[in-house]
This record gives structure tokens, C-alpha cells and sequence, in this order.
């Protein structure tokens, strides 16, 4: 797993968490208000950051770490089990959007700097859908012409509109090895993935702490969490006032 350059460097988690405690809209753990789903999101999403950081020499489980605090973030009610995978991609992408129309500038200049682990990415059709549903028999014999189509779009445009358009498909292809790996269809540490698992835990590493900060920066219009903490006291709900 590579850093990005200097100048688009990701912050940490426990500096992102020092920012958020910073924030004006931080509040504690007990205390509902007009910003407890940011929050909500944010610590949730901050303490898978953290976890991932200590998988130096595991991309697998930096990957999943990393989409599970990346999952925190843009995961909302109407996407509840049961979900398809498009919705889900509706999801992400909404929450993309989100990301990028705050800071546009600063997004573009990450992608750019990833710019070699993006095209390796998405030229390896092992983690394109339509490749996997056409050899499980579920039609896409274009397949081949989809992906072309794919790189067609994101090199005829300039500036944020490739930009937007190369996030959309670097998570399409993020999704899809996050299926592979959390729905047990592919073997750990294996050399018949290694490329795009460690290239999904780079990126991933890279563009993640960056969403949170946007977050922080921008705390507004987040929407609510798919689950939301109910403030049952009880053994089985966990819940305190402290």
C-alpha cells in the first residue's frame, strides 16, 4: 500500500478525530441534537479508520476495514436488508456526489496523484461485474465492449466531470472485490487476486481519510444512519449515559 504525494497527504485517524472533537458541532456520546447522525457517522466511521491503519502488511483486511468505515459514511434506512446491489451503488454514488460537490478541487487532485493505481484498477476486469455475470451465465457476452465503453467515457472528459466519472467507476469495481472477499469468493492472502486487492487497499487508504475530513469540514446534509443508536439501557443494547 502506497501514500499519496505530499500535497494531497491523507490525515490520520487520530488527527481526523482530533479535528472532529475540535468541531463546533462535536458532541458526546450522550447528547442527541441537530448533528448526532454526523456524529454517529463520524465516530463510527473514525474507528474503523483507526483499525485499518494497523494492517501494514494485510491488504486484505485493510481493504475491508477500510470500505467498512467507507460504508459507515454513506450508508442510509432505505438501503436496509433486504438490499440489491444496485441500490447499494445508488448509495455510494449519492454519497460520491456529496463528496465531490464540497470540494471538488481537492478530490480531483487525489484522484490525479492515484492516477497509475486507478487505471490498473480499472482495466482489470476481474474486478468488472459484467465479466462475472457473463461466466456465471447471466448474459453480458458484451462484456468486453462495457468495459471499453467504461474508459471511452472517462478519457474523452476533462477536469471534475472525468473526475466524477472515474470515482463512480473506481467504487463499481471497489463493490464488486468487496463482494468477492465478504461473501467468502476468494481465499485470503491469495496470489490470484493479489493485484487488485492491494491496488482497492491503496486506493482506499488514500480516499477515505479525505471523505471524513470533507465531513468535518462540511457538516451538513449527511442524512441519517442505516442503524441509529437506540437509547434502550440494558445488557443487551449496551447503552449508558456516560
Amino acid at each position: 500500500m502506497r501514500e499519496s504525494p505530499v500535497g494531497v497527504r491523507r490525515k490520520s485517524a487520530a488527527a481526523l478525530n482530533d479535528g472532529w472533537m475540535r468541531a463546533p458541532f462535536y458532541t458526546g456520546r450522550s447528547t442527541a441534537g441537530r448533528y448526532e447522525q454526523l456524529n454517529l457517522r463520524l465516530r463510527r466511521a473514525l474507528s474503523w479508520l483507526e483499525r485499518a491503519e494497523k494492517e501494514v502488511d494485510d491488504c486484505d483486511a485493510a481493504f475491508l476495514f477500510h470500505w467498512i468505515a467507507f460504508n459507515a459514511m454513506y450508508g442510509s434506512p432505505r438501503s436496509a436488508p433486504p438490499v440489491s446491489d444496485r441500490r447499494e451503488e445508488a448509495d455510494f454514488e449519492a454519497y460520491l456526489k456529496k463528496v465531490f460537490r464540497h470540494e471538488s478541487e481537492r478530490i480531483t487532485d487525489v484522484v490525479r496523484s492515484l492516477s497509475t493505481d486507478v487505471e490498473k484498477l480499472l482495466a482489470n476486469k476481474y474486478v468488472f461485474e459484467p465479466f462475472w455475470k457473463y461466466h456465471n451465465g447471466l448474459g453480458f457476452r458484451n462484456w468486453k465492449q462495457r468495459l471499453k465503453a467504461q474508459e471511452i467515457e472517462r478519457k474523452s472528459k476533462n477536469g471534475h466531470t472525468k473526475t466524477e466519472i472515474t470515482l463512480r467507476q473506481i467504487f463499481g469495481r471497489l463493490y464488486t472485490l468487496r463482494n468477492q472477499l465478504l461473501h467468502g469468493s476468494a481465499t485470503w492472502k491469495s496470489t490470484m487476486n493479489r493485484n487488485q486487492v492491494e491496488t482497492g487497499a491503496t486506493i482506499m487508504m488514500n480516499l477515505v481519510p479525505h471523505f471524513i475530513d470533507v465531513m468535518i469540514r462540511h457538516p451538513d446534509g449527511w442524512g441519517a444512519s442505516r442503524y441509529p443508536v437506540v437509547r434502550e439501557r440494558g445488557t443487551q443494547s449496551g447503552w449508558t449515559d456516560a
